[in-house]
């Protein structure tokens, strides 16, 4: 099954990290894997890459994932980041759950975080509130109210190739927002149909102390549309518009009204979370300020079954060999 799987793995300027990626998807047996390098220079292993290493320097993130996204033959395929760990038993999992079942749009399971403390490997938690998410409700408007009141990002899911590409194609390659592009994934697998999330598989270990630098492609969604409308509604006509018509929709204009529908729960979320006590504390705390916190925090363990799974332990055996 891990041969049906093919992997976009968008870098730039992090090749130690990248190092790493390579050399784990290539010990789980990943075949298919194109890398969309937008670093100035090469990657200095490049020669010993060179069947999945891309060079496109200067190109947009958004036109490296679609160019990239074009090279994979695989039928079933993600996008993993290069710092992160996708776990083989959880993308079999999902594999085998979306050649099934033709009603499956995406499939996950559970993650954890992975620190480098020091040189001493720390794991923890993530997503704690998505324990119990999957969307399985008949229609796209109701899969999208349900996901957008307590909403959990599939951009990291497995999903069908051709799927896939009518995502990354829609994309607006003349503004850019990672946050968008993010929630577009969300967006079209409730499209297409039911997203399911393992809770009794180790899916990926997320890098916890990798942040990106505040600017208006990585804002959070509403201080985006607030700030930046014409950007906003830009960027929303022409995804809907490209979307409808590559997913086969009949009607732009529908799709980009459920988009307004979903995008107005999502903001209601949002900002219920920004609400909160902690939430308040993150608008005022400085990005610097942030990114120090983040590295003292106690970290909670994961639940005591991941630790006990042989992906958990090739993850954390694989890691220790990086530090």
């Amino acid at each position: 099954m891990i041969e049906n799987i093919g992997i976009i793995v968008p870098t730039y300027n992090r090749h130690g990290t990248l190092a790493r990626q390579l050399d784990w998807l290539k010990h789980i047996g990943i075949q298919d894997v194109v890398v969309a390098d937008g670093t100035a220079q090469p990657f200095p292993d490049a020669t010993r890459w060179r069947h999945w290493y891309r060079h496109y320097p200067g190109m947009s993130m958004t036109q490296r994932l679609k160019t990239a996204a074009e090279q994979i033959r695989a039928p079933i395929v993600t996008l993993c980041p290069d710092d992160d760990y996708l776990c083989p038993g959880g993308l079999v999992r999902a594999a085998r759950l979306l050649m099934e079942d033709p009603g499956c749009a995406s499939a996950q399971g559970r993650y954890i975080s992975i620190e480098n403390r020091r040189g001493s490997l720390r794991f923890g938690r993530l997503y704690d509130h998505a324990k119990s998410f999957s969307i399985d409700a008949a229609t796209p408007a109701e899969r999208l109210s349900t996901w957008m009141r307590s909403y959990m990002h599939s951009m990291y899911s497995l999903r069908r190739n051709d799927r896939m590409l009518a995502i990354l194609r829609a994309f607006p390659s003349q503004v850019e927002s990672f946050n968008l592009n993010e929630l577009s994934f969300a967006f079209a697998d409730a499209w297409y149909g039911r997203h399911f999330m393992f809770q009794d598989v180790l899916y990926m270990a997320r890098d916890a102390l990798v942040t990106f630098a505040p600017c208006p492609e990585t804002q959070d969604l509403v201080r985006f549309q607030a700030n930046f409308p014409e950007r906003y509604s830009r960027w929303i006509q022409e995804f809907t518009e490209a979307f409808a018509y590559n997913a086969g929709a009949a009607n732009a204009g529908e799709m980009k009204g459920l988009w307004e529908h979903a995008f107005a729960m999502y903001a209601e979320y949002e900002t219920l979370e920004q609400r909160r006590p902690m939430g308040r504390l993150r608008a005022i705390v400085p990005p610097k300020v942030k990114r120090v916190l983040k590295k003292l925090r106690a970290v909670r363990e994961p639940d005591s079954w991941i630790a006990q799974t042989d992906d958990f332990r090739q993850v954390r055996s694989h890691a220790l060999r990086f530090i």
